[in-house]
């Protein structure tokens, strides 16, 4: 954060000034959340609406251009825009007639009703934003009182802004409710990652898959899960090299999970972010998030994490990373126990050949003096079982 900085640039220049040097400082990171984007070049963004003064020379199809760029957050690629930029075009056509026509009849105020209603209806995603719509019917507001000559004029338009603020705090109250319901499932599907991981009976590399399964129910629509072929230790003061090549261990195309051969796994460091939009069927943007567990960094996460659970991003990658952490020990305690499994069979057999050699002639191959005593006293041990047996058997015979 900007401020910790500053602050502890200050007080470094403080003892810098009192003769009382002393190393650099480490200030702890945190994640910062910036409220900005860059749109492309052609569009053209209203900063400050209110300096956009209606008049009567005002073209208005110029002017829904310009301030629906304002009011609309483009967080995806919505091909439902166009349909909400049309919506919003015909609402401020229907407040052209109430700017320019003195006379205001039931008919245009039904019809700036339902062209108000439409817009937001059209709005499945909420991607008009309420507090700049306000900002900017304030503005139209002003601009048509001023030009109003008659009270009935004005006390139509004052009518007309109650109904629509009253209608805008309704939609905003159910965009609260039904954004704090997506939030806790955010929650939910986040805290499941590492969880899922623990049930595995069988682990292989097949279960990083199961890591990004669930994505798309979170927003995310691509993700692209880039690991080192080992995980690297790093500490603060050591400089980091990446491997020429990173592993695409799994892929997730909406709700389709891609498990790459192994011979398709290889990815140029160089060109990873070039593979990841190739497999994408439309434009958009990716965003590469660090997967480390401490000073265990294990590899990244290339996503198309959505703007509205940005503030989701430590705890999606801390859970991301416990959950390769989990993984990569699982598979260690599967292989050590697979590899401590064999050694106790091939200690097993050595240990029966040697058994074997001990107890016949080298070369005769038949039982020598220790075998002999050994196989003689199994045999033995057998025929007293044997005789102790019958002994039994006799004596419950009798006694029926």
């Amino acid at each position: 954060d900007v401020e910790n900085i500053g602050y502890e640039a200050v007080n470094m220049a403080m003892d810098y000034l009192n003769f009382d040097d002393k190393d650099d400082r480490i200030i702890p990171t945190h994640f910062v959340m910036r409220d900005s984007i860059k749109l492309g070049d052609k569009d053209f963004v209203i900063q400050q609406p209110l300096q956009y003064k209606l008049s009567s020379d005002t073209d208005f199809d110029t002017f829904a251009k310009q301030t629906f760029l304002f009011i609309y957050n483009p967080t995806v690629n919505n091909a439902n825009r166009d349909n909400i930029y049309r919506a919003y075009l015909y609402f401020v056509l229907e407040m052209e007639k109430l700017y320019r026509n003195e006379k205001v009849g039931k008919e245009l105020l039904t019809s700036l009703a339902q062209c108000f209603n439409r817009l937001f209806d059209i709005d499945e995603r909420c991607e008009v934003d309420i507090g700049k719509f306000t900002i900017l019917m304030e503005m139209i507001k002003e601009a048509i009182m001023e030009n109003a000559t008659t009270k009935f004029k004005k006390s139509i338009i004052v009518n007309i802004s109650a109904y629509v603020y009253r209608r805008l705090a309704a939609i905003l109250s159910l965009r609260e409710s039904n954004e704090n319901y997506k939030l806790k499932k955010i929650q939910h599907e986040i805290y499941r990652i590492s969880a899922d991981m623990i049930g595995f009976e069988d682990v292989s590399e097949k279960n990083y898959a199961s890591i990004i399964s669930n994505f798309h129910k979170i927003g995310i629509n691509y993700s692209f899960l880039y690991l080192f072929k080992e995980p690297k230790k790093h500490e603060i003061e050591d400089p980091f090299s990446p491997d020429e090549f990173m592993y695409l261990k799994a892929m997730q195309i909406h709700d389709r999970i891609i498990s790459p051969s192994d011979r398709e796994q290889m990815i140029p460091v160089s060109e990873m972010f070039e593979y990841a939009f190739s497999k994408m069927d439309q434009s958009g943007h990716l965003v590469m998030l660090n997967l480390y567990v401490r000073d265990m960094v294990y590899g990244v996460l290339v996503c198309d994490i959505p703007y509205n659970i940005f503030s989701y991003y430590e705890s999606l990658i801390y859970q991301v990373s416990c959950a390769i952490r989990i993984l990569h020990l699982l598979m260690y305690t599967q292989e050590t126990g697979n590899q401590l499994k064999e050694s106790l069979e091939i200690i097993t057999k050595n240990n029966l050949r040697l058994d074997t050699l001990a107890k016949q002639d080298e070369l005769t191959g038949i039982y020598n003096r220790r075998g002999f005593y050994i196989e003689a006293e199994n045999l033995m041990k057998e025929e007293v079982e044997q005789h102790k047996y019958i002994k039994v058997r006799s004596a419950h015979t009798a006694n029926q």
